[in-house]
């Protein structure tokens, strides 16, 4: 997850909404936009698609038209159905409000009381609540590409073949799991110092055994972008556990999502390889340190939907190195 930025104005990024409430007899509010900026990078996939799917939850609830900055046609290489309007640069006069933190959930100052002119937002809209009301359309525009779930195919019929080699239980029971684990960003001395929290061994040993109970034969698809670390702290020679690597970032969310059910680190990426699985969702929580820069807008609630199941430390327990699953007033 990106932590906000310093102001810095780039007009080659950012997001537009046309407000559609005013009638054409009132010349001074016609063709109002309503621009959501980000003052600095994007971000990766994971953050562009949050940005994205926000703004269009926003353009729906607060019944405006959402048109975008050059920046995001990137989306079009990796997913078939995007259906953005792009901006044509005239919309400069806006009022600038900005997200109080990443995962800040402002539906009265960012929908309800958005004043009748030109807007900008700012900045990276991490919460799924934004986007809720059309989750239909969301999943729809973030269908990828063909020829990326084709390259998918060949890894899962992998696993199938090995598993008729070993005579192991019949296919039609085998329950793909993908896990995401992010690695070398989330250790760097820079993000340990904002705040973020890298997923223990601990947690992913028990998001999978908590699988390996529920079902008879799961098979775990892991792609990451840190391998030795997974090597090391992973199983990966058991053999319901697979570790992928499929060349890309795109082509590895693409297979994460054709998974049957999902276990999540931290980070967006390993959220939308979640999201986009529509089965059930394991993740750790949290993802930041409490009063960290990165973590004093962390809710729960506001990153990940309710239905999720939730891991959590438990520091005061009788065994070390162990997770549970999370209170539901569990917050911080």
């Amino acid at each position: 997850m990106a932590p906000n930025r310093g102001e810095k104005k780039d007009n080659n990024i950012g997001f537009y909404f046309t407000d559609l409430r005013f009638g054409k007899d009132n010349q001074s509010h016609q063709n109002r936009v309503l621009e959501i900026h980000h003052n600095g990078e994007t971000g990766r996939l994971g953050n562009v698609m949050f940005s994205y799917a926000s703004i269009k939850g926003i353009a729906f609830t607060s019944n405006r038209t959402a048109t975008f900055a050059r920046k995001f046609a990137s989306l079009h290489s990796t997913f078939s159905n995007i259906r953005m309007k792009m901006d044509n640069g005239q919309h400069q006069n806006y009022i600038k409000l900005r997200q109080n933190g990443s995962f800040a959930w402002e539906p009265k100052r960012l929908i309800a009381d958005l004043p009748p002119r030109d807007v900008q937002i700012c900045c990276w809209l991490q919460v799924w609540k934004y986007f809720s009301p059309i989750e239909e359309q969301v999943r729809l525009e973030f269908t990828f590409k063909e020829s990326l779930v084709r390259k998918t195919f060949k890894y899962f019929q992998v696993v199938k073949n090995e598993m008729q080699k070993m005579s192991r239980p019949s296919l039609e029971n085998i329950v793909f799991v993908g896990v995401h684990v992010r690695g070398k960003d989330m250790m760097s001395s820079g993000a340990l110092k904002l705040g973020f929290r890298f997923a223990p061994d601990y947690y992913i040993k028990s998001a999978m055994d908590y699988y390996r109970k529920k079902y008879p034969n799961p098979q775990f698809m892991v792609c990451t972008d840190d391998s030795k670390w997974v090597r090391k702290h992973v199983d990966t020679k058991k053999n319901d556990t697979h570790l992928i690597n499929t060349g890309s970032a795109e082509s590895d969310m693409a297979l994460l999502s054709q998974c049957d059910h999902s276990i999540m680190t931290v980070g967006t990426f390993g959220w939308w390889a979640s999201y986009l699985t529509t089965g059930e969702v394991v993740y750790y929580h949290p993802q930041s340190k409490p009063k960290s820069p990165f973590g004093r807008s962390y809710v729960r609630d506001n990153l990940y939907p309710r239905n999720w199941t939730c891991f959590t430390d438990d520091p005061f327990g009788e065994k070390l190195n162990y997770v549970r699953p999370c209170r539901p007033d569990e917050q911080l």
